[in-house]
């Protein structure tokens, strides 16, 4: 019992720090050389840029934390893949509710919180037994 909380506050702490070292390179790459009255005309600007790269850090955290919890648990992989997946999705609601976010980024973002987790943690069973035969 034990492990299998250990296993989901494991993969949830090493997707947050992940996705925090990523918007942290991202935030040095993009605003090094920007003075402060530049920023709201490169936002304008690239915004929709921004948010593809913010989808594609949370699939990255999202596939990192649900191979971490799967490949720690022993029994019902699928299972706790599919709850650390959930505890990630209310962050990601939270997150799409408080902000003004476009629509399209809105429909994007719900799937994937809810497709992800199912199928990793059918790779991470079907890796094992693989391995194990």
């Amino acid at each position: 019992m034990f492990r299998n909380i250990l296993a989901i506050f494991l993969g949830i702490f090493i997707s947050y720090l992940e996705l925090i070292i990523l918007f942290i390179e991202m935030r040095k790459k993009l605003y090094l050389n920007i003075e402060l009255k530049n920023i709201k005309i490169i936002l304008s600007e690239y915004f929709n840029k921004f948010l593809l790269i913010i989808i594609i850090y949370y699939i990255i955290g999202l596939f990192s934390s649900e191979i971490i919890t799967a490949f720690i648990v022993k029994k019902a992989k699928k299972a706790y893949s599919i709850l650390t997946g959930f505890i990630f999705s209310i962050n990601t609601l939270l997150l799409i509710i408080f902000n003004p976010f476009p629509l399209w980024f809105k429909i994007i973002m719900i799937p994937i919180c809810f497709v992800l987790p199912y199928s990793v943690g059918n790779l991470v069973e079907f890796l094992i037994k693989k391995i194990n035969i």
